[in-house]
């Protein structure tokens, strides 16, 4: 049983089901509930704030509506030494989170390489776009890898953005922009290398990162797969 507090106020106690893992550097646990459909993510009492999803990243991507990101739900905190519950209420950005919750995410064994290729120039594309987006509002993803996604018939699902940001002005928006585009071209090169052996040389040519310069990456990409039925097919040949 794990007993947090919500920012209504109301005690929360959580029945824990099964262990999904654990989070950046073993930080955090990351649980199933017992109800079957939501996650709850706890951090370690050690681990630097650095590494933590903050109030305003959570808020931020609450109110993102998009199928490639997980549905967050809650932000959970405990009571410590100088932390007390009222102030913690008060003013929840200025306190570290020590627990959130998020719908559960199914895997059901599909790999990118086996779905046609239309699937992945659309999730390709549509990550684009979102990224896109964060970038208009100088919002930084980071950590976007292959261990923190998700990948079903439905698309995929960007499930750990803990390292997400809000950065400042001495970002510019094409600066983000660009930052952006470089993490998820190294995500559909890792999910690749994850699910066969593609020589690095190869992967590096298609999802080259000259291309985070692009305002359309997509249209670059989908050159190299116009011949291609699948992406298995392609790599194979080569």
């Amino acid at each position: 049983m794990e007993e947090f507090f919500d920012l209504q106020g109301s005690t929360r106690k959580f029945v824990v089901n099964q262990s999904l893992g654990r989070g950046l550097f073993g930080g955090a646990f990351i649980y199933l509930l017992s109800d079957g459909k939501t996650v709850i993510k706890i951090y370690k009492d050690n681990t630097f704030e650095c590494y933590r999803i903050n109030y305003e990243t959570f808020m931020y991507l609450k109110h993102c509506e998009s199928s490639h990101l997980l549905k967050l739900n809650d932000l959970l905190y405990k009571e410590r030494f100088l932390h007390n519950k009222k102030k913690i209420l008060k003013k929840p950005q200025k306190h570290i989170v020590d627990a959130y919750t998020y719908d559960f995410v199914p895997k059901d064994g599909t790999r990118l390489v086996d779905m046609p290729v239309d699937y992945l120039l659309t999730n390709f594309r549509e990550l684009e776009v979102m990224f896109s987006g964060f970038a208009r509002d100088k919002f930084l993803v980071r950590d976007v890898i292959p261990d923190n996604s998700v990948l079903n018939q439905k698309g995929i699902v960007l499930i750990d953005p803990d390292l997400f940001m809000q950065v400042g002005d001495d970002y510019s928006c094409e600066r983000v922009s660009y930052e952006n585009k470089k993490e998820l071209l190294e995500l559909f090169k890792g999910l690749i290398k994850m699910e066969m052996y593609v020589d690095e040389s190869i992967l590096s040519r298609i999802f080259n990162q000259e291309n985070a310069k692009s305002k359309n990456m997509t249209d670059e990409i989908a050159k190299t797969f116009s011949l291609a039925k699948k992406p298995i097919d392609l790599f194979k040949r080569w």
